[in-house]
């Protein structure tokens, strides 16, 4: 797992051979795994400058690896895939990168499943064959799945450090706390400890975690100032974590740190700054149709709080447009949410309940911890529905929304202040329904979230007043 230490040898290799296809692949493979998008796509068209070197196998794969790094070419990529397991039915690459083009590109659960397996079941060495098919599970709602399939490796293959990760991510998503500390701690993964103490609202213990880490911490700690209602340090984090990007060259770092200081801006109201940040998000991506989407999303959203609706109607309906039936399928979420938005907008609140509800069923469950990319988004997608039954005085649905957002951990970690405000919006509910006890609870737990958040914030001081009117005799 050494990526980074690994560069510098392969690079030798291409130096003592320029010609050396399958090198420039190892090259683009290990770019891949830092998340470097644009070398991972530069290094694999070079090799395939040299294709008439390579074998047939080696070809094929080249080709599955290159297509599958844009949603339009994903039929190249299948095709290429099947091709190489056509001929080389034993190849354990090949099912394995056929699974990740299901899984990440497509969200194809079952289909990524069955090729993972099919290393599973000839006892593969590799962790990976074993974490990638529990994460399938666990984005399946299979959590019982996704452990048995990682303690099978542990207890018959390998005590694999990947499989504590995996094993912590698990319990993580479970909200089986001090099992994921357990599986953490006998890795010394700080990032993860970082993770699980941010679930656990232990912010202290969180930010001495995700100090030990590297450049990455940047991230993780503007998630955390989130949730703390901190916005301006929080950007700050993810502005130094922009500089570190360009610095090394990693554009889709880059982009989702601008998409993430839009995010924060349109929260704070500041809607043409929140603009030229996804404009910045959506320059910067390079072949990342996934985080383009979220980026189009995101500035559609701002035309809307901008009071452009036939702008962001359109942002809509090319995040509908774009779409490969078939192959990105899912994805159309992202239009249905930002569809419900506008209706929400016309206060046409049935027919955006209706949208919001056909988008959260194209969400996957909590599968992943707080990575950068292919992240969970949960509660992004949960908060619209719960505000929108809360409009419509349906107290009781709008509670179990609100409720589900606070039970949410990896679900949530990049949406700190939609779950903080949760519990002030669950006051409120109590309130109107005259659980006084249960409304005075909550608004206490969303102000010692917010303790330290920046001034001005209506939610802060409304949840004081109301909470000094539940006390009084």
């Amino acid at each position: 797992w050494k990526f980074q230490e690994s560069l510098a040898f392969y690079k030798k290799a291409v130096k003592i051979d320029p010609e050396f296809a399958m090198a420039y692949r190892a090259i683009a493979a290990a770019y891949s795994n830092l998340e470097h998008k644009a070398e991972w796509t530069k290094y694999l068209e070079k090799a395939l400058e040299f294709k008439d070197k390579l074998t047939l196998k080696e070809r094929y794969l080249i080709e599955g690896d290159y297509y599958r790094s844009s949603e339009k070419t994903y039929d190249k990529s299948l095709n290429a895939y099947n091709q190489l397991l056509k001929f080389y039915p034993d190849d354990q690459s090949g099912y394995y990168r056929l699974g990740q083009l299901y899984r990440l590109g497509m969200e194809k659960w079952d289909q990524a499943i069955e090729q993972y397996m099919m290393n599973v079941q000839k006892n593969d060495e590799n962790p990976t064959s074993y974490t990638t098919t529990a994460l399938c599970y666990r984005a399946k709602n299979m959590y019982e799945k996704s452990k048995e399939i990682l303690e099978f490796y542990r207890d018959n293959i390998s005590d694999n450090p990947g499989i504590h990760e995996a094993l912590g991510i698990h319990y993580l998503c479970r909200n089986e706390f001090d099992l994921a500390l357990g599986e953490a701690d006998k890795i010394q993964s700080w990032s993860l400890r970082g993770d699980i103490y941010h679930c656990q609202d232990h912010f202290a213990e969180a930010e001495e975690e995700y100090n030990k880490g590297s450049e990455a911490a940047e991230v993780k700690l503007a998630s955390l100032y989130l949730l703390q209602g901190k916005y301006r340090e929080s950007i700050e984090q993810l502005k130094q974590h922009i500089d570190n990007a360009k610095k090394s060259g990693n554009i889709t770092d880059e982009s989702i740190c601008h998409y993430l200081i839009g995010y924060r801006y349109l929260k704070l109201g500041k809607i043409n700054p929140a603009i030229e940040e996804c404009n910045n998000a959506l320059n910067a991506a390079y072949r990342d149709d996934k985080q383009q989407r979220r980026n189009q999303y995101l500035l559609g959203l701002c035309y809307l709080r901008k009071g452009l609706i036939v702008e962001s109607q359109k942002m809509a309906e090319k995040l509908s447009r774009d779409i490969i039936v078939g192959m990105t399928d899912k994805q159309v979420r992202y239009s249905l949410l930002l569809s419900g938005l506008i209706e929400m907008a016309k206060e046409n609140y049935s027919q955006a309940i209706e949208m919001f509800q056909e988008a959260i069923s194209l969400v996957p469950y909590q599968y992943q911890h707080n990575f950068l990319y292919n992240r969970n988004d949960q509660a992004m997608f949960f908060e619209p529905l719960a505000y929108a039954l809360y409009k419509t005085s349906n107290f009781e649905k709008a509670q179990e929304e609100y409720k589900r957002i606070t039970r949410l951990t990896t679900g949530r970690l990049f949406y700190g202040d939609i779950y903080a405000k949760s519990f002030y919006m669950l006051g409120k509910i109590y309130e109107e329904q005259g659980n006084k006890s249960q409304a005075t609870e909550h608004y206490e737990k969303f102000l010692t979230l917010w303790k330290d958040a920046d001034p001005g914030f209506p939610e802060v001081n409304d949840a004081k007043e109301r909470l000094a009117g539940l006390k009084s005799p």
